[in-house]
């Protein structure tokens, strides 16, 4: 859950967050952030050292990995030709929730996430009480699940902090249009957004742990040993993974 302004009630024309809700909040984000200020989080350094190849030893040590620069999937030969990905727009993040009046909006039950096809149900039809909202969604706003301001929070320029960014293609030198999201790029662009590795398969949050490059890095990083080529994805890990992200 965001630990930023992001929830506008109905009725109103501010946001606000969710920080004071028990039920809701992120309890472990708040607290890993209490302590801390922008550059200096005094948890980090209670972590052993992370033993990056090719880095100085510090006392402590936090890999913080994010996929700032996901671009969305065209088709499942984005997984097999490397860069046939970066065609694709960049993917759409949820940055602002915006709950309505009156009844209006659609909700998606948990059980219809069992279909192949989920279908939503209108507010107004539901059983129990409920609010409708609509979503703002951007691209380089996040992972494609979680919003990049929120999960950063103040890890940017803390030397017990090894930032990994991964996106598809280089950064480039201007924003991209908003393509398939609701809104544009924010102006300006924070210093901390570019990202630092690049990857020519598809990076976005559900399929993070699929990306031949980003498997690379982590094992060189607990092994300190880069591993040899490996098959982008076998016929049977494609299968799954189209099994997980259908709901099968």
């Amino acid at each position: 859950m965001p630990i930023t302004d992001f929830l506008t009630p109905p009725g109103s024309n501010t946001p606000q967050n969710v920080d004071d809700d028990p039920s809701v909040r992120s309890d472990v984000l708040l607290d890993l952030n209490a302590t801390s200020s922008p550059g200096n989080n005094p948890w980090a350094q209670l972590i052993g050292n992370p033993g990056i190849p090719g880095t100085p030893n510090i006392d402590g040590g936090v890999i913080n990995t994010f996929s700032i620069g996901a671009r969305q999937k065209g088709s499942d030969l984005d997984f097999l030709e490397a860069g046939l990905v970066n065609r694709n727009n960049y993917i759409c993040s949820p940055t602002g929730i915006t709950q309505l009046s009156n009844n209006r909006g659609k909700y998606l039950p948990l059980l219809n996430l069992l279909d192949p096809n989920p279908q939503t149900n209108y507010v107004s039809q539901s059983l129990f009480p409920r609010i409708g909202d609509t979503e703002i969604n951007q691209p380089w706003a996040g992972d494609g699940n979680g919003y990049f301001t929120s999960y950063e929070g103040y890890v940017y320029g803390d030397p017990h902090i090894t930032r990994v960014q991964w996106g598809n293609g280089p950064y480039p030198s201007r924003p991209p249009g908003k393509g398939t999201c609701t809104n544009p790029v924010s102006l300006p662009i924070p210093a901390s957004l570019p990202w630092n590795h690049v990857t020519n398969y598809p990076v976005w949050h559900d399929v993070l742990f699929y990306n031949p490059d980003v498997r690379k890095y982590i094992v060189t990083l607990l092994t300190g040993n880069v591993p040899p080529p490996e098959q982008v994805i076998t016929a049977r890990e494609l299968l799954g993974l189209l099994g997980f992200l259908n709901g099968l």
